[in-house]
């Protein structure tokens, strides 16, 4: 069988790098939300407002690391396909 694991890497590393920035853009959007909406808001729109916010960052937590156990998974296999293919040729006698 032929396989070529770069391109699982190079997903892997897309999936980690799009963590990355989902966990960077999201968190700095909240923290600007949470700054204009603590200077505007007071009261039951304030408290829900933030209530809602605290959600989302439940939420974008909660995909982060969901991408950043999909990646260890799939470097997991990339490491297991390689592990094959050593034990393979050795058994066949390749190099």
């Amino acid at each position: 069988m032929k396989y070529d694991t770069r391109i699982a890497q190079s997903a892997s590393k897309k999936i980690s790098a799009l963590s990355a920035d989902v966990r960077s853009m999201a968190g700095a959007k909240l923290r600007q939300l949470r700054t204009e909406a603590e200077s505007s808001l007071n009261g039951e729109a304030g408290d829900a407002l933030e209530e809602r916010l605290e959600g989302l960052q439940s939420d974008v937590t909660s995909l982060c690391r969901g991408l950043d156990q999909l990646s260890a998974v799939l470097n997991a296999y990339i490491q297991k396909l390689e592990e094959i293919d050593r034990l393979t040729r050795q058994l066949i006698g390749w190099k």
